[in-house]
């Protein structure tokens, strides 16, 4: 046994030894597996043996040291903890004996994390839970938590939503100071709508087209035939601006939010809804404050004229797609023509602009393929029981046309006017991309000069000719998979998706900040004041909190999903591919809209994977985007809420 002297000694040796070594900084690399690897600050990556991955989380930001094992191959160890991102997180409890643990939901991250007895909060195995770390892996490579909360049961009815709200933290209640401003507007609202001085339109025909359940109605609309030829269309948009005021309780919590969260049968606002679903929302029968926008479309669907003013309007009803639809496409006994037979010639104003603009469009712009929606319908438990697959109605594309073209309008004017406002610009094909997909059409249309691609347009002018020139292979969905993601950006720029010079939305101002930031900014111009900026850093919280709300519906449809294939397994699907890599191809399930693996790499003869093209053969068999397959229901692996699909023999 060492006396106190040798042990002080072995300790100023190792600390000799370390401080001659050279030390990094560096990042922890999100890693489902056992051993990991780090990015030092200069940008290498090092392995990290599963020893020292123990003493780390994902994300860690840590001090290594560089070492060379037996084989000369670099690795790291762990020094020191720098900072650890790692506090909060969600998870679901294991129980193991007598030990309890919580298996979080955090990345990839693949281990439990003890949670000591005291510490359990009344949790038991199987619930859902919010937990904080209290002791870091750092020294002991052994994690320790606490619950902080229990979310629920897997019985519970609705878990799935409430798991997912509380995992990213979605605001349900309101704070105090926001519900004290809602109840000083609802004080004086009917008064404040009666002497604002704006445009009386309260007398045109007025028509809200949403879904049936919509409450928050953010938009009308109206249409009528110019003598001269051509049309006038109206796009009321509800004013949530004139109520909520910049730095008010309301706004700070709006900004917060950013969007409203649309999960299956359930709404998160992104306003109060005595204000989204009363005061703010176009409801049929009430004199509503609204920004209008007004447009001049020839016969051939160019918008010729626009304006933009604020006025009062009052909606003559509340109609639904499948009713509009229904009408449009001459389905005898529709309850628009029994119900509201004073409102079809607007309809049918409408519908002539709609087929007007979206020809304008398909001959100058980009028009979006007709995919099919899919739609819940959810029992009692939040479970789905049915799913129904819908494409675009008549009525989905009328409506969708008057906003694209008031859209415009809206961004014409902001480009022509502010020094500086909200727009979405695309830029096009992923530069790491744009080789790749410059030969890919070159092969596929020799006559398409390539370097249009170098530019924004160029995807519209690619459009354009496969338009008029049948291809075997599917070339644009190829292409749309290789496009950057549209951005918010405070200068006008092109729109190569929908191929538009400039775009912008303004049109939902209930349910999207930057809609609402829109109104103020251009309410501030009508009115020759001085022009509200758009704060710092504010484009990056937009982007932010949009992609948390797709990222938390997205959640919540894929684990319905999967629980709803549970019963499906060695059923066999027609489906459709969309998306192919070397090790097989993810296809969508025709019927229900939900997507699976179909694993090839122990097909034989082995399959070559196809970058250029986006397919992969074997010489026997062959399989590229937009290709029709039968496959079966293999497996649903709940823990990760995917499902593995195989091939059936044709």
């Amino acid at each position: 046994m060492l006396n106190n002297d040798a042990l002080q000694q072995l300790k100023q040796l190792k600390q000799q030894l370390k401080s001659q070594k050279e030390v990094f900084s560096a990042t922890v690399k999100d890693s489902g597996a056992k051993s990991g690897q780090v990015i030092l600050d200069d940008g290498r990556q090092i392995f990290l043996p599963q020893e020292e991955m123990q003493k780390v989380f994902p994300h860690d930001r840590i001090k290594v040291t560089l070492c060379v094992d037996s084989k000369g191959q670099d690795f790291a160890e762990v020094e020191e903890l720098i900072d650890s991102s790692l506090s909060e997180f969600t998870g679901q409890i294991i129980g193991r004996g007598k030990a309890v643990f919580v298996e979080p939901d955090v990345g990839r991250l693949s281990r439990w994390i003890f949670i000591p007895p005291h510490q359990l909060s009344g949790a038991k195995a199987g619930d859902f839970v919010r937990c904080r770390i209290t002791q870091h892996p750092i020294k002991s490579g052994k994690p320790k938590a606490e619950v902080i909360s229990i979310i629920g049961h897997p019985d519970q009815p609705y878990i799935e939503h409430n798991y997912i709200i509380d995992k990213h933290k979605l605001d349900l209640a309101w704070p105090e100071s926001v519900q004290a401003e809602v109840d000083a507007i609802e004080a004086q609202a009917q008064e404040a709508i009666a002497s604002a001085n704006r445009k009386d339109m309260t007398c045109l025909s007025w028509l809200t087209i949403d879904a049936e359940s919509t409450q928050d109605m953010d938009d009308a609309l109206y249409a009528e035939a110019l003598t001269d030829g051509g049309w006038l269309l109206r796009v009321a948009i509800a004013d949530p601006a004139f109520w909520i005021k910049p730095d008010s309780a309301l706004d700070v919590e709006a900004r917060k939010r950013s969007t409203s969260v649309y999960l299956p049968k359930q709404t998160i606002p992104m306003l109060p809804e005595s204000l989204s679903h009363n005061w703010c929302s176009l409801v049929p029968g009430e004199a509503r404050l609204a920004l209008v926008c007004e447009l001049k479309v020839s016969e051939q669907g160019e918008v010729v004229s626009s304006e933009l003013y604020q006025a009062k309007v009052r909606s003559q009803a509340k109609l639904s797609y499948d009713a509009v639809s229904d009408y449009l496409d001459g389905v005898e006994d529709n309850s628009v023509a029994t119900e509201n037979p004073e409102l079809l010639p607007v309809i049918d104003c409408l519908q002539q602009v709609q087929e007007a603009l979206n020809a304008y469009r398909e001959q100058h712009a980009v028009c979006f393929e007709n995919r099919p929606d899919y739609y819940f319908e959810l029992d009692e438990q939040g479970k789905i029981a049915a799913i129904h697959r819908q494409h675009r109605s008549t009525a989905n594309r009328l409506v969708e046309a008057c906003m694209i073209a008031a859209n415009c309008a809206a961004a014409d004017f902001l480009a022509q006017k502010a020094p500086k406002a909200i727009y979405i610009s695309h830029s096009g094909v992923r530069s790491d991309r744009l080789e790749d997909v410059k030969k890919l059409v070159a092969e596929l249309l020799p006559e398409f000069d390539t370097e249009a691609l170098n530019k924004p347009e160029g995807y519209r002018q690619l459009i354009h000719s496969l338009n008029n020139k049948s291809v075997d292979v599917p070339l644009r969905t190829i292409v749309s998979r290789q496009l950057e993601r549209s951005l918010f950006s405070l200068e006008p720029g092109f729109h190569s998706g929908m191929g538009f010079e400039r775009y912008t939305t303004f049109t939902s101002p209930i349910r999207k900040y930057n809609d609402l930031v829109l109104h103020r900014i251009i309410i501030a111009l009508l009115d020759e004041q001085p022009v509200p900026e758009v704060a710092t850093g504010l484009l990056d919280e937009l982007q932010a909190g949009q992609q948390k709300a797709r990222f938390s519906a997205n959640e919540v449809e894929q684990w319905l999903k999967c629980q709803f294939m549970e019963d499906k397994v060695e059923q066999t699907f027609t489906a459709t591919v969309v998306q192919v890599n070397p090790f097989g191809v993810l296809a969508r399930l025709d019927d229900f809209g939900i997507d699976g693996f179909v694993d090839l790499r122990r097909k034989d003869p082995k399959f070559a994977y196809d970058p250029l093209y986006q397919q992969t053969s074997n010489g026997e068999q062959q399989f590229m985007l937009d290709q029709s397959i039968e496959v079966k229901v293999s497996s649903v692996d709940m823990k990760r809420r995917n499902l593995k699909l195989t091939l059936v023999a044709s």
